[in-house]
């Protein structure tokens, strides 16, 4: 006696991909300024059976990923900080006092990422520190003479 058995493996099937996976982390070279990623797929959608075919193309897809951190930036620099405060030195009448700015390296990768910072000395002589030796004015007019009558005698001042 004859049976089906086309429930058990007899109806061929053919392998399909299945969706790609996400893209690796990108592998950078910095020398160069390029990246390149992949992603991988399986035949296993459904798998090839009773003597289907195997999924037709590439296993694995290779990609370029210049632009997530490949590219070399040049550092540049930011505006000057705000002068410090001016510190004197009344003995000399001088002054100095100073302001930063900084450069980040952006070629690096966020985490390795180093800020260079630069300062710059100035002159503050004319803000605090000018000594000033004090002096006398003039001297007003006198007062008027003030008498005692019972000495005979006067006095006057003047003040400057």
């Amino acid at each position: 006696e004859d049976g089906s058995c086309d429930d058990q493996c007899c109806q061929t099937v053919n392998g399909g991909w299945t969706d790609w996976d996400n893209w690796s982390r990108c592998e950078c070279d910095h020398s160069t300024g390029t990246g390149t990623w992949n992603r991988t797929r399986s035949c296993t959608n459904p798998p090839p059976s009773c003597n289907g075919t195997d999924c037709v193309g590439d296993l694995v897809e290779d990609g370029s990923c210049d632009d997530q951190c490949c590219q070399t930036v040049n550092g540049g620099w930011t505006d000057w900080d705000n002068w410090s405060r001016c510190e004197c030195d009344h003995s000399t009448g001088t002054g100095t006092w100073n302001r930063t700015r900084s450069c980040t390296n952006h070629h690096l990768l966020a985490t390795e990422r180093t800020a260079l910072v630069t300062g710059e000395d100035g002159s503050c002589d004319d803000q605090c520190c000018q000594t000033v030796n004090g002096g006398w004015t003039d001297w007003d007019n006198w007062s008027r003479c003030e008498c005692d009558h019972s000495t005979g005698t006067g006095t006057w001042n003047r003040t400057r």
